[in-house]
């Protein structure tokens, strides 16, 4: 990330952690949930912030739906930053929630690229359906706990692996 870029955080908790994280100036930082917006509501004099419209889900607090979709199908991003709850190489990225995958869907395809945020518990998981086939991915991030033959299995697919955690960041 460079200063002055465009990103896309989508509402999980996983993504809205790596705010605290964002040490760029003059960032635009575009989402679609409230958890990732109340993070980002302290930074507003170093950080321009949108959020999109929609109907908002309850459980997640984030916003969803044909609003939310035709939102991001008009923005556009250099990297945009989702995580997932479920990660098999044969299925892709996986999520419970088809009303928020469409929102996620929407985020990349408008992105330069995307990174997935996701814990290593998550890999090998099969979740309800596909986010984003393997290949449509350009960064994983994952903590020390990611099985070595599914790292190899990303390698091998093109998807360069960042490991980070417990004060250890690295590329694999």
């Amino acid at each position: 990330m460079d200063d002055g870029d465009i990103i896309f955080l989508e509402a999980g908790t996983t993504v809205a952690a790596m705010v605290k994280y964002l040490d760029r100036r003059h960032l635009t930082v575009i989402g679609n949930g409230l958890g990732t917006m109340n993070e980002l509501a302290g930074r507003l004099a170093e950080i321009q912030v949108y959020c999109c419209g929609g109907m908002l889900r309850d459980v997640a607090q984030t916003f969803v739906g044909p609003q939310a979709v035709e939102f991001f199908q008009h923005v556009n991003a250099r990297t945009c930053f989702l995580s997932a709850t479920g990660l098999t190489v044969a299925e892709g990225f996986t999520d419970p929630s088809p009303l928020e995958i469409q929102v996620k869907r929407a985020m990349a395809k408008s992105a330069s690229r995307v990174v997935m945020l996701i814990d290593s518990t998550k890999l090998g998981v099969k979740s309800l359906t596909r986010i984003l086939p393997v290949e449509e991915v350009d960064i994983v991030v994952t903590d020390a706990g990611a099985p070595p033959e599914i790292l190899d299995q990303l390698t091998l697919s093109g998807v360069a692996v960042r490991i980070v955690g417990d004060g250890v960041t690295g590329d694999r």
